[in-house]
């Protein structure tokens, strides 16, 4: 897609868009101001909480918003994107490269979503740095760049630059730093500072220390470390063989240097032989996230990896395996693909709640770390 649209195809999603109440600044451009939505708009605004209709009937409209906080979704373009955000109240969405096409119309789009959602909206971007940047004329520059030089400062400053640049287009969040080791065999050689655990841990803690510095929420990825994997779990199945030994002396280093300060971190969709044998991603696993939050006494809230690729490594259904995350203690469900699989996950977990396999505690638990989260960062509609 280029980044003028057609005029046709312009005249048909603004009329689509009028009559439908749809996300204009999905569709428009820098050259179409006038079609930005007004800030503070909705299309959508009912004054009274109506009742939810659930898998098994109704729901409360409190329970039914309780669950839908907990994820973070993608989008397209389409007219039916306002219809997917007004339909559920998401804790919030994650904007790709597909996203972008300017400084303007993004922030026109993240105009448009905060307008289609009731409770202010998380709105991070994959924003990892150079060519892992969604907004590609934004900063960071590439990890491995500011990893040859090694200087904190420039970190830090890098990061500083980027929080102010996301947030000038209505983003609050990032997903970064990555905070892998880059073995040079392992997918994170092209996109982590480096292969030293101690040089990685004090560059991460800085870039931290940067988005903080800029109100940007950073979510620090992918624990307990997946440099050493056999392939990107995003690409497909993949497995760490290395001891918890050298993954507590190596990789893990990082995450224990941004433990105590990161907002967010994000647990890999690798598999670990040193953890149960290699039989579920660690976002899956109990073990895992016990590591980060007793072992490293991480407090912050907790961001599954992307459940379609843990879905794809245990052959279970994206359904199930966002059940799974939840119970296994992730506060935050990441899943930036098929608008399908997010309703299905949805209605998953609302399940899983009604019949107890999702306690009432554990929920409440997790929906208390994003509000901590969206209070901490003053996210606002």
């Amino acid at each position: 897609m280029g980044r003028a649209p057609s005029r046709r195809l312009v005249i048909v999603l603004v009329v689509v868009a009028i009559l439908a109440g749809a996300l204009l600044a999905l569709i428009q451009g820098p050259s179409h101001p006038k079609t930005l939505p007004q800030g503070g708009s909705r299309f959508a605004s009912p004054t009274t909480p109506t009742p939810v209709s659930g898998p098994r009937g109704p729901v409360s409209p409190t329970l039914a918003r309780d669950v839908a906080q907990l994820f973070l979704i993608g989008i397209d373009a389409t007219p039916a994107t306002a219809a997917r955000l007004q339909a559920h109240d998401w804790g919030g969405v994650v904007l790709g490269k597909a996203n972008y096409f300017s400084p303007s119309q993004v922030a026109g789009l993240t105009q448009g979503i905060r307008a289609e959602l009731a409770t202010p909206p998380l709105i991070f971007a994959r924003q990892g740095g150079g060519e892992s940047n969604a907004f590609t004329d934004m900063a960071p520059d590439s990890e491995p760049q500011l990893g040859a030089i090694g200087r904190t400062d420039l970190v830090n400053g890098q990061s500083q630059l980027a929080a102010r640049e996301l947030r000038a287009v209505g983003v609050n969040g990032t997903l970064a730093p990555d905070a892998d080791l880059a073995d040079p065999n392992g997918p994170a050689a092209a996109r982590a500072y480096g292969a030293n655990p101690a040089t990685v841990a004090k560059l991460a803690a800085a870039a931290v220390a940067g988005y903080q510095t800029g109100r940007l929420i950073s979510a620090v990825g992918h624990f307990p470390g997946e440099g050493g994997a056999d392939r990107d779990p995003e690409l497909g199945t993949a497995t760490v063989g290395l001891s918890l030994a050298s993954l507590t002396a190596g990789d893990m280093q990082p995450f224990r240097a941004v433990a105590a300060h990161a907002p967010v971190i994000q647990v890999s969709d690798a598999l670990y032989t040193a953890l149960d044998n290699g039989a579920s991603p660690a976002t899956l696993l109990p073990g895992a996230i016990s590591l980060l939050t007793g072992k490293l006494g991480f407090a912050g809230a907790v961001m599954s990896g992307d459940l379609q690729a843990a879905a794809s490594a245990t052959g279970e259904s994206v359904a199930q395996t966002a059940v799974s995350a939840v119970q296994a203690g992730c506060d935050l469900l990441y899943l930036p693909g098929d608008a399908a699989d997010a309703e299905a996950a949805y209605e998953a977990v609302l399940g899983a709640v009604g019949r107890g396999q999702i306690g009432r505690s554990r929920l409440a638990g997790a929906d208390a770390k994003v509000a901590a989260l969206k209070q901490a960062f003053q996210v606002a509609g």
